[in-house]
């Protein structure tokens, strides 16, 4: 009964983090597509390459990663997760959409900090979008606490890799 429950949970546990890594990963993903695009292209002109807006304490917003293309893993993701995993279409949406809030609060408070665009701040890169992503998710009671906890200590292990693969790949500019 122990191996039943506990596959049980590891399945639970990947229907949430699968997705939210997923959706991290294709921001990058989407980035290097976009740096990849010749300057003239006609998609370049359905981009805002800089959302670099200057908050009260004259400071940027958020970082110049987030892109109007940013979008397009938050609207298309939902749809295959949907099809692919065993929650609704409606979770997944609000999954990726909290992904996307989370990276701009990591963004935002990296700037609050001092930290530039691409460099490292501990605990909050490799984990903002895990964090708000779990810590809503455990309120609204879409998952339990010890699905977040898994999620966000199995983030803390594979993003760096996978972060550091990217850069191999060139799909990332920085390793971490």
């Amino acid at each position: 009964m122990s191996y039943l429950s506990n596959t049980h949970l590891l399945i639970e546990i990947l229907t949430f983090a699968l997705p939210c890594w997923i959706t991290n990963m294709s921001f990058q993903f989407i980035r290097a597509i976009k740096d990849r695009i010749p300057k003239n292209h006609w998609l370049r002109k359905y981009n805002i390459d800089n959302f670099d807006f200057v908050f009260i304490d004259g400071k940027p917003f958020i970082g110049g990663g987030v892109r109007i293309t940013s979008s397009i893993p938050i609207l298309i993701l939902p749809l295959i997760f949907n099809f692919l995993l065993p929650v609704s279409f409606s979770y997944y949406l609000f999954l990726t959409l909290s992904v996307f809030i989370g990276d701009i609060l990591g963004s935002f408070i990296k700037r609050r900090f001092g930290y530039t665009k691409g460099r490292y701040m501990p605990f909050v890169d490799h984990g903002d979008y895990i964090l708000f992503t779990g810590f809503i998710f455990t309120y609204l009671k879409l998952i339990n606490y010890k699905i977040f906890l898994s999620a966000l200590i199995l983030t803390y292990i594979f993003h760096p890799i996978t972060c550091f693969i990217g850069y191999k790949f060139k799909i990332k500019k920085q390793i971490l």
